[in-house]
């Protein structure tokens, strides 16, 4: 076949070509080409087996490019340097043959996100580059990238879909209030389901808090609290599952009152708070739930529990007696048996005998304790009290802080039994606040003296 198809070829030079092709001696039938003035027979023979860099060549020397020819041997030479992980010439080569699909995946292998997101703006709206540039993005996790490309090639609900599988929450009750999609209830109980089902708990929480359903995060949250809790878990890791549980109601409360001082007409609230008030629904119903009237206390609790063992360690024991005794409010939270214990400790390093008798008799007197434990604290208490009187050494008092109560408390009272008031305690020494010199939180509204805190 070789030798028939040479014979029909009338010019010797060429002939002499394509017998240098056949054995394989390629740079010689290249300058034949040349000399025969036939570029375009060598161009052919290099793009035929694929040397792209010489077609390139030939193609800058013979003065007549074929457009079409150059971008594939850019992008096919692109692709060389490309399997040699050679990203940088590569994607020299990608640019120059115009080729984004390449570039995009040398940006997203190398992690120059920011290049491939600059390049959405270039492409023009219902691209079908735009697709797949999202579903790179979506795979990098890149959710506002790849929401963007949804965006612009005008499918919203894709978007909004990327933003719930991504759990970007805050993003998709934007997405669905600007183009009037208003299913995203739906979607978070959808995809709640299926956490409950799979006892995602955390993530479950992560899922209410992006979607504002600020109740059930802090529902959710208490009941991990309380699960770890019976594992024995670290008094700061339930003091922090607490702290993000209320948190998350005073965000609620700061919605409502928002909702509420917000000075728009009747027409623009239905048309902009349609979402909001589906999404806010479930929180609403929430609150009659007895567990979040006071979403705080737990995390007072710990806290304060905490600060009295640390006071304990220092050897501040009327520091620690003071944090203690504030305990009592907590019984719920800690447990009794706990918190007599720790009073009882404290109160009797510091020579209190009168609030140590106290605690000592509580813990007689609860009904959890075995015979062989209530036999052990009655056995204590006689050999501490056949020692000392039970009443309290160096006990300082003053008059009730309260403007039309005369009465006298202590420095260790957390109220007044007369008047009923109760005094707020500083969470940087445990002590009740009975002077009107203290800062305030202005997020958790908890306060501390001036004194402690400029310690």
């Amino acid at each position: 076949y070789f030798i028939k198809r040479v014979k029909t070829i009338d010019d010797a030079n060429l002939k002499k070509a394509e017998i240098a092709q056949f054995f394989e001696d390629y740079d010689q039938a290249e300058d034949i080409y040349n000399t025969s003035d036939r570029k375009d027979l060598a161009i052919a023979m290099r793009l035929k087996l694929g040397q792209w860099d010489r077609v390139i060549s030939l193609m800058k020397s013979s003065g007549v490019i074929q457009e079409d020819n150059m971008k594939v041997a850019y992008s096919n030479y692109a692709d060389q340097f490309f399997m040699q992980k050679d990203y940088e010439k590569a994607e020299e080569f990608y640019k120059k043959a115009g080729n984004i699909e390449g570039l995009l995946n040398i940006w997203f292998i190398t992690e120059e996100f920011d290049k491939a997101a600059s390049y959405i703006d270039k492409l023009p709206e219902q691209n079908e580059m735009l697709l797949k540039m999202a579903d790179k993005f979506e795979t990098y996790g890149l959710c506002e990238e790849a929401v963007n490309c949804y965006i612009k090639y005008g499918d919203p609900k894709k978007a909004i879909d990327t933003c719930v599988l991504m759990n970007k929450w805050n993003l998709a009750v934007e997405l669905a209030e600007k183009n009037n999609f208003f299913q995203i209830e739906g979607l978070v109980n959808k995809f709640s389901s299926i956490l409950i089902e799979k006892n995602k708990k955390m993530d479950l929480v992560e899922l209410y808090r992006k979607a504002h359903r600020h109740t059930d995060a802090a529902k959710i949250l208490i009941k991990i609290a309380e699960d770890l809790k019976e594992l024995n878990a670290g008094p700061l890791t339930l003091k922090k599952i607490y702290v993000v549980a209320a948190l998350e109601m005073e965000s609620f409360k700061s919605r409502l009152i928002d909702a509420q001082i917000t000075n728009i007409t009747q027409q623009s609230a239905v048309k902009n708070t349609t979402t909001l008030d589906t999404l806010i629904t479930s929180d609403l119903s929430n609150l009659s739930d007895k567990t979040l009237n006071n979403p705080w206390k737990g995390a007072e609790a710990y806290h304060f529990y905490m600060l009295c063992q640390s006071q304990l360690y220092q050897s501040k024991t009327k520091e620690a007696l003071k944090t203690a005794l504030r305990l009592v409010l907590y019984e719920k939270e800690l447990g009794a048996k706990e918190v007599y214990r720790l009073i009882a400790l404290s109160a009797y390093l510091n020579q209190s005998y009168k609030e140590c008798s106290k605690a000592l008799s509580k813990l007689e007197n609860l009904e959890s304790l075995t015979k062989a434990q209530r036999k052990r604290y009655n056995e204590l208490a006689i050999a501490i009290f056949t020692k000392h009187e039970p009443k309290n050494i160096n006990v300082k008092t003053l008059k009730c802080p309260s403007k039309n109560c005369e009465a006298t408390v202590s420095e260790y009272d957390i109220d007044c039994k007369v008047c009923g008031s109760n005094f707020s305690p500083c969470v940087v020494s445990g002590q009740s606040i009975f002077a009107r010199e203290d800062f305030k939180c202005k997020r958790c509204k908890h306060k501390a003296l001036k004194s402690e805190v400029l310690k």
